[in-house]
């Protein structure tokens, strides 16, 4: 036997297979929980330099650096800049275990900090289509 269970073996029952398999996924449920996942719908705040590119506004090197650490942290799953709207506006797809931590985490954004940008909508997510690895 190696590992926690035996290979499953050709003459088992279909029954005792899928014993085994939610005996397997609740083990993995307990050591690797499933984080929900939201989507946010971010806006230009009230600092926001109209005419001047998303790269070109202030505190951009720092807000980058950010995003990419959350995205390193796998904190935030996708996320980019929403195109052909009248004001800048981004959504990302997040993993977090609730929406406080979302909101604790997402305020420590320098762009959140500087009024460069504002939460406008937060939504819980089922993924019933595909997956996100």
């Amino acid at each position: 036997m190696m590992g926690k269970y035996a290979l499953v073996q050709r003459s088992e029952s279909v029954a005792s297979r899928f014993d085994l398999i939610q005996r397997l996924l609740a083990d993995t449920r307990e050591t690797h929980p499933i984080m929900p996942h939201f989507i946010v719908i971010e806006e230009q705040g009230p600092n926001w330099e109209s005419g001047r590119a998303m790269r070109d506004q202030k505190g951009w090197e720092e807000h980058a650096a950010f995003m990419n650490a959350l995205e390193a942290e796998r904190f935030v799953i996708l996320g980019g800049p929403l195109r052909d709207q009248s004001k800048h506006k981004a959504l990302l797809v997040v993993s977090v275990p609730d929406e406080q931590a979302l909101h604790a985490r997402l305020a420590e954004d320098p762009w959140m900090q500087m009024g460069m940008l504002r939460t406008l909508e937060i939504y819980p997510w089922e993924i019933l289509l595909g997956q996100l690895t």
